[in-house]
């Protein structure tokens, strides 16, 4: 299952319910004036996110269903819950770890239907989505872990209107076609350390012609989403910060990158050579809490591959392929069928 910006109920819950809040332009007010004049700093490891909260430990609120959590967000619902006891909730156990509510108004909205928070802690945001579904009358909660990445920051296009922006996402609108705002967007990021990567393409799908168009960036564990889509004549550039749920280590000479968190695959060619590669990716992945299990037989000059297992319990498979100027890196989910034919065993 390939997973977009979140999952589908959240899309949902922030689709649907939280428009009708009406929020606009704002700034965090909650933070100094010089911290909102600055450019975004270097966004956080994995690492320095989980340190400032873990939201794999968030609690639930009583009666709650449908749990989901990762480091980059903590999900639930409650039958027939109701978006003031979730705010009070939200604000109770986040203020009591040190988290401070943005006290912009604008930032901090809520009515009978849904509501949306900013919480901060040294430089780091944490984005509330409140939302009742009319469907079902379900109170659906989402917690988002946005690191210390703040999305008005980002480049936009020159002259495009904003019509949302706040610290987890913006949306704006211009007359530019989706193809030049793509090509206008891309080289900007890459000066402020952010690489540019793509979806692995699916085997067995059509190709088929479309008229959105879309960036991807990531810089050490935060991701950046850009989604271009032409409406009405215009086009909406929606730019949304997010957190990976896992931080897996690249090569700094890697150019394309092919990734996706789950099931993980990750791809890339490389300038190192083949040992340099593999000692790079094994203390990496080691570094992580990977450990790698013993090879048999013996080693190749034009290939490596070896089996780590995860302290979830989760193997994951490296290849390391060296192809005449270029070595050629993959990471992917280990398969029963690799343990017939593999040298390296439990």
């Amino acid at each position: 299952m390939r997973l977009g910006l979140y999952s589908t109920a959240w899309v949902c819950l922030l689709g649907v319910c939280l428009p009708a809040l009406g929020c606009n332009a704002a700034e965090d007010s909650s933070a100094t004036q010089a911290d909102e004049n600055a450019p975004n700093a270097t966004p956080v490891s994995l690492k320095e996110a989980i340190a400032a909260i873990d939201l794999r430990t968030f609690p639930m609120m009583d009666g709650a269903t449908r749990r989901e959590n990762s480091p980059a967000g903590a999900h639930f619902s409650v039958p027939n819950g109701t978006v003031a006891d979730a705010t009070a909730f939200a604000r109770g156990k986040l203020e009591a770890l040190g988290w401070k509510t943005s006290a912009d108004a604008k930032l901090t909205t809520s009515n009978d239907f849904g509501a949306q928070m900013l919480f901060t802690k040294n430089g780091q945001r944490l984005y509330a989505a409140i939302g009742v579904s009319p469907a079902d009358k379900n109170l659906n909660f989402a917690l988002f872990h946005l690191g210390n990445t703040d999305a008005r920051k980002l480049p936009h296009v020159a002259g495009a209107e904003f019509t949302d922006s706040i610290p987890s996402r913006t949306i704006c609108t211009t007359s530019a076609k989706p193809d030049d705002v793509q090509k206008a967007l891309r080289p900007l990021f890459a000066p402020l350390g952010w690489r540019e990567y793509r979806d692995p393409p699916i085997r067995g799908m059509e190709s088929f012609v479309r008229e959105d168009r879309s960036l991807k960036f990531l810089q050490n564990g935060t991701a950046i989403d850009v989604t271009i889509m032409p409406v009405s004549g215009k086009t909406n550039i929606y730019t949304t910060v997010r957190l990976f749920k896992e931080q897996w280590p690249i090569d700094p000479s890697a150019v394309t990158i092919e990734f996706q968190e789950d099931p993980l695959f990750l791809f890339y060619p490389t300038k190192l050579s083949l040992d340099e590669s593999v000692e790079f990716n094994r203390r990496e992945l080691t570094a992580l809490g990977l450990k790698e299990r013993k090879i048999i037989g013996e080693p190749s000059k034009t290939e490596f591959k070896a089996t780590f297992d995860a302290p979830d319990g989760k193997p994951i498979k490296l290849e390391v392929v060296r192809n005449q100027n270029l070595t050629f890196v993959m990471l992917r989910p280990w398969t029963d069928e690799d343990d017939k034919g593999d040298t390296d065993k439990k």
